[in-house]
């Protein structure tokens, strides 16, 4: 679950769903269907100096919203059930500018800006089927399709001319990348304990991966009354692959408690050694992509899961810890990252 730092590969309930782990599939009750969904909103600023001469801001702010997830589970059979659901996988939103102030540029043309935007996501969608073969021990499998479209923008415009000769235009980059894939999931769960009072429950999954080939279409237009194209490039199937992924988890509960940790490792440098991003000149910073390990714990509380006297009670109020490596290094320089969640669960 989001709210609780991400967990949930080991978690296993008759009344919640679990997008993470097809063998959970198995646990619907007979003559049930388990609905989920979730919605997120955020407001996004930044703004990053560039000091030099002369000194320059980039800043850039940016609305999202987006749902978490839209999932259901329904039996086929007893100790069989069929899951679906529909998650953001990757999304994209930003727009910022820049003034170009150095003296060269100023001394032939005047004042020009750069601006710099892009939106788009990836979606993953994900049908599989959970079985239990004997008590305590479920097995699963899910096929994953992957589709969605980015775009990013570039542009250098010509703000205040005050000097030289000639016409000066606005120049336009475009990039744009498809992506329609289908890959698979297997999972396995296990429950050490399993009684009235509470269950333990161990979990696992292996995602294969493999090539992601991003459709994309890039060129690049002078704004002005001929609408020039200086650069076009149609249908190149870019290297990127998806990484293998292997999880493993551990998941605690009782009437009003639940608690897990996760454990996740993905190889995306493995994947995509050769997949490098630098201006090829030596001048910018080379963005490489690096295996990454991500540790999450959950717990969720629910006061008085069957009162039906106070309805705050029966709420599950949720909070999460999530630590581990981002997917790309900068200029050599692996980046963690930290994240505290939390969330209310509405019956």
């Amino acid at each position: 679950m989001r709210s609780m730092g991400g967990v949930g590969v080991a978690m296993r309930s008759t009344n919640k769903v679990n997008v993470l782990n097809p063998a959970a599939y198995s646990q619907t009750p007979q003559k049930s269907f388990l609905f989920e969904f979730g919605v997120e909103a955020g407001h996004f600023r930044n703004s990053q100096t560039k000091y030099g001469t002369p000194q320059t801001t980039a800043r850039t702010a940016y609305n999202s919203i987006n749902f978490h997830e839209i999932a259901f589970q329904m039996p086929l059979a007893k100790g069989l059930g069929f899951g679906f659901s529909l998650t953001p996988y990757s999304n994209v939103g930003y727009n910022m500018h820049s003034d170009e102030l150095s003296s060269g540029v100023a001394g032939n043309l005047g004042r020009a800006q750069y601006q710099y935007y892009g939106d788009g996501d990836v979606t993953e969608a994900k049908a599989g089927i959970g079985w239990s073969p004997f008590k305590n021990f479920s097995i699963g499998a899910a096929m994953q399709y992957y589709w969605g479209n980015i775009t990013r923008n570039y542009k250098a415009v010509p703000t205040d001319i005050i000097t030289g000769s000639g016409e000066y235009s606005t120049t336009t980059g475009i990039d744009t990348y498809d992506v329609s894939r289908i890959k698979a999931q297997f999972g396995v769960q296990w429950n050490a304990i399993l009684n009235a009072r509470r269950a333990l429950t161990f979990g696992a999954t292996y995602d294969i991966g493999g090539l992601l080939g991003p459709k994309s279409l890039k060129y690049v237009y002078i704004d002005n009354l001929l609408t020039s194209t200086v650069r076009n490039e149609e249908d190149t199937s870019l290297p990127l692959r998806l990484p293998r992924q292997i999880a493993a988890g551990v998941f605690y509960q009782t009437v009003s408690l639940r608690m897990g940790v996760d454990y996740v490792y993905q190889n995306w440098g493995d994947e995509n050694s050769n997949f490098l991003e630098s201006d090829g000149a030596g001048k910018g910073v080379t963005v490489a992509y690096h295996n990454t390990n991500t540790v999450r714990v959950g717990l969720e509380v629910t006061p008085k899961p069957i009162d039906t006297r106070n309805y705050l009670n029966r709420v599950a109020y949720r909070v999460g810890f999530r630590y581990g490596d981002y997917y790309q290094t900068f200029g050599g320089s692996v980046v963690r990252q930290m994240a505290v969640t939390a969330g209310i669960g509405l019956p």
